[in-house]
């Protein structure tokens, strides 16, 4: 037994405090800790706190990406056993076609916020149309589809991607243009979001994660590749 064992099985502490436990002992935040495992900060808050349940899936993830030598996973395996009569698994926990519909869905509303954000319209038309362009694209149904099939983690992800797009609707509907620093500000939280989805839907189909570098980026949040200058590279996260 490991030394992270012995403690857990000492203290009697549930999976996600020796996954916290774990981590504080490296120095590391839970904000580097959900970009290393490309789950979201929020969900391993409460997974570490116990308000989420924990899983082997994560706790593999954890030990990679900590060099633990499989501690955790290990640890998982003995207090999370799946149920006695529980169904042998048969593939990824959330279909792939709902979660593409769903990212579908979100740049279509995004792509059409950019065409309101870019015209003329006044204050009441502006937000009419705004509304509607969400409305049309789909990403409500989408949205629920993803709520009643996907995994904890996905649904996590989603819900963000769904409410950074609503802040992008927001800040359209009260008057931000294409060039402006609120537009700015909204759409790179939305971008980065975006990708923190993509990649917990390529964990969830089994999938190894890849950082921006693989794709050719700084960063998931678009600032370097829009020009939109330092005051906004500077807004908060």
């Amino acid at each position: 037994m490991t030394e992270i064992e012995q403690r857990a099985d000492q203290a009697d502490e549930s999976l996600g405090a020796s996954m916290r436990r774990w981590r504080e002992s490296a120095n590391l935040s839970l904000a580097e800790m959900a970009r290393r495992v490309n789950y979201s900060r929020g969900y391993l808050s409460k997974v570490e706190t116990g308000r989420a349940p924990g899983s082997v899936s994560l706790a593999d993830q954890y030990d990679l990406a900590l060099g633990a030598d499989g501690a955790l996973g290990r640890l998982a395996r003995v207090i999370c056993p799946p149920p006695a009569d529980a169904a042998p698994s048969t593939g990824p926990t959330t279909q792939p076609e709902e979660g593409v519909s769903f990212v579908l869905a979100v740049d279509r509303a995004h792509n059409a916020l950019r065409g309101v954000a870019r015209s003329s319209l006044r204050e009441h038309a502006r937000q009419d149309a705004a509304n509607r362009v969400v409305h049309d694209s789909a990403v409500y149904s989408a949205r629920e589809r993803l709520l009643i099939s996907a995994d904890l983690a996905v649904v996590e992800a989603g819900e963000d991607v769904f409410l950074r797009l609503i802040d992008l609707r927001n800040a359209v509907n009260a008057g931000a243009d294409l060039d402006s620093q609120t537009y700015h500000a909204a759409y790179h939280r939305f971008a980065e979001a975006v990708w923190r989805l993509r990649l917990a839907l390529r964990t969830s189909a089994g999938q190894p994660p890849f950082g921006p570098a693989w794709v050719r980026r700084a960063d998931w949040s678009d600032r370097e590749r829009c020009g939109c200058g330092e005051l906004i590279t500077r807004q908060p996260r």
